[in-house]
Parts: C-alpha cells; structure tokens; sequence
C-alpha cells in the first residue's frame, strides 16, 4: 500500500517560512489553496468523479507548483527556511500527488491526527483517573464526544451519566 502526504503538513511549511520569503510564499500558498479548493468542490462525488476532477484541474496546479519550487530551489542558500519548506514538499513529492492517481486518497491526514491526537490525550488524562468509577466515567464522556458517537439518548443510552449503570450502556 503506498504512503499519501499530507498537503496541510506541506502547507504550514511554506506559512512558517511566510515572514523570509514574502515575496514568493503568497504565491505558492495560492497554488495550495486552489488544491483545496478544487477537493471542497469535489467533497461529495464519487471517488471516480473526483479522480476525474483532480487529473483535469489539480495535476496543472501541481505542475506549475513544482516548475515553482525547483525554480525557487535554485535562488536559495540550503538552510534558508524557504529552502527547507520546498525540500519538503519536493521530497515528499510523490507521496503529496498520490491524490491524483485513486480519488479516495484524501489530499491532507487531517482527520486521522485529530483521532490519533484524542486518543493520546486520552491516554494522557487516564493516567489521573482515581476510581473504577471515574475511569468508567471518563469512558463514557469519551465515546459520546468522540466523532462517530451516537445521537441522541435512546432507551438504552442514558440520558444523564449520573444514572448510568454498565448495563445501561452495553
């Protein structure tokens, strides 16, 4: 299974080497940004149509973004933060256009960090959990917070975690 980049990594990249560069960054956050603006179009479609979409409309953005980055590669010092931003992005290249070869392939990581994120802070708060009972607690807080969590109480989800028995919530 091949490794996709993350786009947003890519991106703050460039907006932390924004305050050296002023005069070239802009541009490529432009180019970026129409990247994420062509995926929030394609948000609802099909993993077909949104291939479709990326192979006509972002592979020209991605190829005049890199024309741009090995040209700007050229103009810098190695350590220059901007350098250090394109050797990234050029780096990464084939794992950041991954995208627009399966249309399932999301253009950032986004929303596995922010899972992945949840759970090691989770982890990091179960550590202060004094009781079965509030680690039971905490459980359930966690999953009814957590995206994908059910809606609304049912009968057999408890409307109030004061009331909660472990039967309740099976």
């Amino acid at each position: 299974m091949p490794r996709a980049g993350c786009w947003a990594h890519a991106r703050r990249k460039f907006i932390e080497a924004e305050p050296v560069a002023r005069e070239v960054v802009p541009n490529i956050l432009a180019l970026v940004k129409r990247l994420f603006a062509i995926e929030s179009r394609a948000e609802k479609s099909t993993a077909e149509e949104r291939l479709a979409r990326r192979q006509s409309e972002s592979q020209p953005i991605l190829d005049s973004l890199q024309a741009l980055l090995f040209e700007q590669k050229e103009k810098l010092l190695p350590k220059h933060p901007l350098a250090l931003a394109i050797g990234y992005t050029l780096n990464q290249w084939k794992e950041l256009t991954l995208f627009v070869t399966d249309g399932a392939v999301p253009i950032h990581n986004n929303l596995a960090e922010q899972q992945m994120k949840r759970i090691a802070l989770l982890r990091k708060n179960a550590l202060f959990v004094a009781t079965e009972n509030g680690g039971h607690t905490a459980a359930v807080i966690s999953s009814l917070t957590s995206p994908g969590a059910p809606g609304p109480p049912t009968r057999r989800q408890p409307a109030t975690l004061s009331h909660a028995t472990s039967g309740q919530l099976a």
